[in-house]
């Protein structure tokens, strides 16, 4: 059935056999669609198929798998990381290839899924921001305040908030090697983002948190 072989493939991404994990996570949804063509049961193997995927490179076959989760399930944290991760890299592989509108573009709708991702740690789903919001091309979406990063940090899913503020350093200290004219709007929202996510990655250190991956979720 569906749920045996999505346990064999979460059992073998599990121990790092990610080519098998991705042939077992396929089966375990094909199996699945064919008994439930909603899907409304297969969030989380939507999730863990997208890590695969990253995992093996594919990025945007997992940026797919990671938003079908979302469709389904728009609150669901470690889909929203997910698919940050897949825009952070896909920001950096445009960047190399000298595309920096691109490059620009996929740091900003990293930093909207872990807006989002922050919205539901802190206040719960129903405090999701709108996704058309012209804040995406904003970086600095911590503000200038702590009571986010304090929120963060107390929350009840403190390894996935870590995960969060690493990330978010790792989006803005990306973006910083990007000329201002590849973001729609004035450089120093993007230079606010990088000093904001510095003092939120310090806040971290300070209290002795340690920083972890999404890889380690």
């Amino acid at each position: 059935s569906w749920d045996v072989w999505a346990a064999l493939g979460v059992s073998y991404l599990e121990h790092g056999r990610f080519t098998a994990a991705q042939k077992a996570l396929a089966r375990a949804l094909e199996i699945h669609h064919a008994v439930d063509s909603a899907g409304n049961n297969a969030v989380h193997i939507h999730e863990r198929y997208g890590h695969v995927l990253f995992l093996l490179g594919d990025l945007d076959a997992a940026v797919a798998s990671f938003q079908t989760a979302l469709e389904r399930a728009p609150a669901y944290v470690l889909a929203l990381v997910g698919l940050a991760q897949c825009h952070l890299h896909r920001g950096r592989k445009y960047c190399a290839d000298g595309r920096d509108s691109a490059s620009a573009g996929e740091y900003c709708a990293a930093a909207q899924a872990l807006q989002r991702a922050s919205c539901v740690l802190v206040n719960g789903a129903t405090a999701l921001p709108a996704t058309d919001d012209d804040s995406v091309d904003d970086l600095s979406f911590y503000g200038n305040d702590t009571d986010t990063s304090n929120s963060l940090m107390s929350s009840s899913s403190g390894a996935v908030a870590l995960v969060v503020a690493k990330m978010h350093g790792d989006i803005c200290c990306s973006a910083a090697s990007l000329p201002a004219r590849a973001f729609r709007y004035k450089a120093s929202r993007a230079a606010g983002g990088i000093e904001s996510a510095f003092r939120f990655q310090l806040d971290f250190v300070r209290r002795g948190r340690v920083s972890v991956s999404y890889t380690h979720l």
